[in-house]
């Protein structure tokens, strides 16, 4: 009985420290709420430690990444914390499970008990959110959100859009959707002041084509690009965002932004009162990949 109690109470001390925004000297603000948390951070995953690398003053943590919700997609991902008690680093265990907000740290990936970083297993409600926060909120059955992806073909500073819509009405059949990015408002910020990006104005010669209706299968989900690039780019740009003449934005090298929009699509005299889908979908912000 007593290993237990001593075992226990190792753990709830751990946990305290871990949690604690203020241990050993160390001195942080009150923690971010989630929004804040989640739009100042440069990567936001959930993942088992697999390696440490106790250096000072930094260890380097790397991650099995389970799932990532900001930042790189890869199988591992690596962050550094202070291994100082007073430098507000965090403990990490090998083989535990953690949700993990990191912050660009000149280049790297950095994390410390003043974030809201914490052992999966306590983690519940900001999984929960985290799961949530890239779909629009449901509106006549239909929800959706936004896919920013860097390009696929080298030296291309061209970003790749989706959007991805899902059916989750309780009627049976099919909906139909009169999708057409001319139907999309969006507007991209940037992350730390929330202040507009101005949208560039510059030679043009891309195709734009031709939108039929979609339709979504009961409790489907469909994904497609809605970005065909054709604006003129200079060979310092890394990353642009092109939805069209007048809908481009060229991201800046340093910063980070993201890009937001509604989807308003207007009713239409003879449709379907369940088939035909129309009304206006909030698009969350999501990050956009920035070669520097």
């Amino acid at each position: 009985m007593a290993t237990i109690l001593k075992k226990s109470f190792l753990i709830s001390f751990f946990l305290l420290l871990a949690g604690s925004p203020s241990v050993f000297g160390c001195e942080c603000s009150a923690r971010n709420d989630f929004e804040v948390e989640l739009a100042l951070s440069k990567a936001v995953f959930v993942g088992e430690v697999v390696d440490m690398d106790n250096a000072r003053p930094d260890a380097i943590v790397t991650f099995r990444a389970d799932k990532i919700w900001k930042g790189e997609k890869s199988e591992t991902v690596a962050v550094k914390t202070n291994n100082q008690g007073k430098a507000c680093g965090f403990v990490f265990a090998k083989g535990e499970r953690y949700l993990v907000y990191a912050y660009n740290d000149g280049g790297s990936l950095r994390t410390s008990i003043c974030t809201r970083t914490v052992p999966a297993g306590y983690a519940v409600d900001d999984l929960r959110k985290l799961d949530d926060t890239s779909w629009s909120p449901t509106v006549n059955g239909l929800r959706a959100r936004l896919i920013v992806l860097p390009s696929d073909k080298p030296e291309s500073p061209f970003c790749r859009i989706f959007i991805e819509m899902r059916n989750l009405s309780n009627v049976m059949g099919q909906k139909r959707i009169r999708f057409n990015p001319d139907r999309l408002d969006l507007q991209v910020t940037d992350v730390i002041n929330g202040k507009a990006l101005a949208r560039a104005n510059g030679p043009y010669d891309g195709g734009i084509p031709r939108w039929e209706p979609t339709l979504l299968p009961v409790v489907g989900t469909i994904k497609f690009q809605i970005s065909f690039p054709g604006l003129g780019y200079r060979t310092t740009d890394t990353s642009i965002v092109d939805m069209g003449p007048m809908k481009s934005w060229v991201i800046p090298v340093e910063g980070d932004y993201m890009l937001a929009g509604k989807l308003t699509i207007a009713a239409e005299k003879g449709d379907h009162p369940y088939i035909d889908w129309s009304g206006t979908l909030d698009l969350p912000p999501v990050r956009i990949p920035n070669i520097k």
